[in-house]
């Protein structure tokens, strides 16, 4: 029956001419494997930024904090912000700012890092719909003066694709910190 072998192309090794000079093959796929692999590769970029993981995490936790006490200082508006698809939205707020409490110092600690870092991220994925109603909805508009509904309504439009580097930067705490930890 013959050969059942496909030509395999690919440049020679003495002229850069295509042909079917299967000798060359090893090469030519470690060399795609090695352009892939530093395309995709984003350790360099990683070490850059490893030296401001430590205090990203303490900006991070602060942030969580923050927002997690506000959720009892101003119920009402983060009640509001809730899609009224969702059963009880004042235990909602509630609720949202005890984990954020609660994941903002688990953050800070070594043994709870990782777990507090996916929670972070499984309670940014949570509470997306929240934000989605409050960028189509007119929920800005009950605590703001008619003047900056527009902006906040704008700045809440911008704040979706935002959650992408949220949880990105939650996620970048699920790897241990290469420096000594607290």
């Amino acid at each position: 029956m013959g050969t059942d072998r496909q030509p395999y192309f690919a440049p020679s090794s003495d002229n850069g001419v295509l042909n079917d000079n299967r000798t060359s093959a090893p090469q030519v796929t470690t060399v795609g494997r090695t352009l892939i692999y530093r395309a995709t590769d984003l350790t360099p970029m990683s070490r850059r930024l490893d030296r401001y993981k430590r205090p990203l995490l303490y900006v991070m936790s602060s942030l969580y904090l923050l927002a997690g006490v506000a959720h009892f200082l101003a119920p009402k508006s983060f009640e509001r912000a809730v899609p009224p698809q969702f059963p009880r939205p004042l235990e909602l707020v509630y609720l949202s700012g005890i984990a954020e409490i609660a994941l903002g110092i688990g953050v800070l600690y070594r043994r709870t890092r990782g777990v507090s870092a996916w929670g972070i991220v499984a309670l940014l994925i949570a509470v997306f719909p929240a934000n989605v109603h409050i960028a189509t909805s007119d929920v800005l508009d009950a605590d703001l003066p008619p003047r900056f509904a527009r902006v906040a309504r704008l700045v809440a439009l911008v704040r979706l694709p935002f959650q992408a580097v949220l949880i990105a930067w939650a996620w970048w705490y699920t790897k241990p910190i290469a420096d000594s930890q607290p």
